[in-house]
Parts: structure tokens; C-alpha cells; sequence
């Protein structure tokens, strides 16, 4: 096959698979779109837009409520706090040491976002009681807490021209409120005030005073603890320095991916490699 023949075969296989492609010209500050990309953004036939139009269609808005927040455990056990998260009330507490600042990216990769450090709450920190919680399983199109809905989906991945709006409905071609795509597992949580926080999930009626309750129920629970090390022989004299966590927690890394395309749905979630170093 020659180019011709490539290119042509190419961008039909594309085509038929409802995929596009798009070039950065970094000298005259356009991207040139396939014809897929044309019709999905309503571009006229030269498949040329700027980078100040393209920068112009993403939505930047400081009206936006947080009632969604990342929670690993429910995200890596969905089979049980299915059960658990369904609209019902728990009682949220701020962890100790909260980010810093907002999240931070570096200067070649703007999708990878990160907490680049810590600081101490220095405060005393409050239980907000009566915060329902609900789980949003990744592509959920729609779920409900009894009083609120949530949505993992926006559009449909079968028909390109479905799509879901920010706020309100638009059907102007240079609409800049479009969403579209599946988005990863989260919790959604009702009547907390805070951007940005790391939270603790107590249950309903928790209260510090009772922390000798809550000790002995979990003395008593058969469930197995977190290792704390590498497993070694209590006999083995030859063990030298050991590194411990923590017992019944986690440390370390997680990444979460927030969103995704209809056209790549076996993109790593969060257990497969989404970056190498987590």
C-alpha cells in the first residue's frame, strides 16, 4: 500500500470506529481536524481552528457546588460500599492535614494533577453530622440519593452528535458548555461546604468519647488487618532493620482517572498504569 492508499483506508477505518484526529501547527497557532472532529465542534470546511476559538469553548465557570469528592476504598471496593453509600447519613470530619494549596500539574503534562504538599489544619476540627453519601459507579448515566441525582455519563458513546450541557441546554454549533464522555467512580455528598479537602467518613452518631467503643468492635472483628510490613518469621534472627506503616490503613499512592472517552472504554481506571510511579 501506498501513502494514498494508507491515509485513505486509515480514515475510513477511523471514520467507521466514530474516531478523529487533530494537529497541533504550533506556527500559525491552529489545530487542523479530521472530518470527524469538524462535524462533533461545527467547523466550517477548511477543519481549522484556532487556539484562542478551541480555548474559548472550554467552559471556566467559579459557579460550581461541590457535592462529589474521590474516595479510594469505596472506588477499589465497589461491591461493598454499594451497600453502604446509598443516601445515607454519615458524619464528615477534615483530616488533620489538609493540601496546601489547589492541585497542581506540571508544565508538560496538564492532565495529571497532583497535591504537591501539606499542611497542619491547626484548628479543632469539627463533626458535620447528617451528610448524605451516595456512590456514583464509573458511566452511571444517572442515580439518585432520594433528594439529589448524580451522573457518571454525559451523552451517549454510540451516537457522537449526544451530548450533555453544563447548566442549561444549547443548541448553538459554538456552544461552550458541552460535555461528553464517561467519568470515573466518586462519591456524592450533600450539604458539605469545602473545596479541595481530605475528609474522614464516620459513621452517623460518631463522637470522639467514644473511642473505647469503637477500639473494642474492631478488636473483636474477625476481619483480617492490613500488614503493617513484609511478612517475616518471629524466629528469624536474621531479620535486620524493618520498615512498618501504620496497621488498618493505607499509605501510598492513588490515581484516580476523572474522566474518559465513549471511543477508548478499556482506558485504565485507576488499577492498571495511569502513571508509572503510583
Amino acid at each position: 500500500m501506498n501513502r494514498l492508499q494508507d491515509f485513505t483506508f486509515f480514515s475510513q477505518l477511523m471514520a467507521n470506529a466514530n474516531m478523529g484526529w487533530w494537529k497541533a501547527n504550533l506556527s500559525t497557532a491552529n489545530y487542523e481536524c479530521s472530518d470527524f472532529i469538524v462535524e462533533l465542534l461545527g467547523l466550517d470546511q477548511t477543519g481549522v481552528i484556532s487556539f484562542d476559538d478551541f480555548n474559548k469553548r472550554i467552559l471556566l465557570s467559579s459557579n460550581v457546588r461541590t457535592e462529589a469528592a474521590i474516595c479510594p476504598e469505596a472506588e477499589l471496593k465497589l461491591p461493598f460500599f454499594n451497600q453502604l453509600f446509598t443516601g445515607s447519613e454519615f458524619t464528615i470530619t477534615k483530616a488533620p492535614n489538609q493540601p496546601f494549596e489547589h492541585l497542581s500539574a506540571q508544565d508538560f503534562d496538564q492532565r495529571h494533577f497532583y497535591i504537591n504538599k501539606y499542611k497542619d489544619l491547626g484548628e479543632q476540627i469539627k463533626a458535620i453530622q447528617g451528610i448524605k453519601i451516595t456512590l456514583v459507579e464509573d458511566g452511571t448515566k444517572m442515580t439518585t440519593s432520594g433528594t439529589q441525582k448524580f451522573s457518571a455519563r454525559a451523552g451517549e458513546g454510540e451516537e457522537a452528535w449526544r451530548v450533555s450541557y453544563m447548566r442549561k441546554d444549547s443548541l448553538d454549533t459554538a456552544a461552550t458548555n458541552i460535555v461528553r464522555g464517561n467519568f470515573g467512580t466518586y462519591i456524592g455528598i450533600e450539604d458539605f461546604n469545602g473545596y479541595n479537602n481530605m475528609i474522614n467518613i464516620r459513621v452517623s452518631d460518631y463522637n470522639d468519647s467514644r473511642m473505647d467503643q469503637y477500639f473494642r468492635i474492631r478488636f473483636t472483628d474477625e476481619t483480617p488487618f492490613a500488614a503493617v510490613s513484609e511478612r517475616v518469621d518471629l524466629s528469624d534472627r536474621t531479620v535486620g532493620n524493618i520498615v512498618c506503616y501504620r496497621g488498618d490503613c493505607y499509605i501510598g499512592n492513588f490515581t484516580h482517572r476523572m474522566q474518559r472517552n465513549f471511543q477508548d472504554p478499556e482506558a485504565p481506571v485507576n488499577d492498571l498504569i495511569v502513571d508509572e510511579t503510583t
